[in-house]
């Protein structure tokens, strides 16, 4: 998984965003990245908008604005500070979740 730079946002993204540079460029030039990957960038925004204080549901519902029309995602994301929670926002691309007993 990826994680923001606070390590409190953790997210899996299977999909393409496909203006990532420019959400990376626009509004997170002030981030240290550790990967040049799309899904960082997710994940640093996710980050960034929590610590602005949106809901995990309201930074979702963010950071799809900021995403292109031709994006593809599907994405699972756990919030450190309510670990049993599986949060996940899909579009055109599946979303599988498992869960063990131990």
């Amino acid at each position: 998984p990826h994680y923001d730079q606070n390590e409190k946002i953790f997210l899996v993204h299977n999909g393409i965003i496909n203006n990532h540079s420019e959400i990376k460029n626009k509004y997170l030039s002030d981030v240290n990245f550790r990967s040049e990957t799309d899904t960082e960038v997710v994940a640093q925004l996710m980050g960034k908008l929590k610590n602005e204080g949106h809901s995990i549901y309201e930074s979702f519902r963010i950071m799809e604005t900021y995403l292109n029309k031709d994006s593809k995602w599907g994405i699972v994301l756990v919030d450190q500070d309510d670990p049993n929670k599986l949060y996940t926002s899909t579009r055109e691309q599946p979303i599988l979740v498992g869960f063990s007993p131990k």
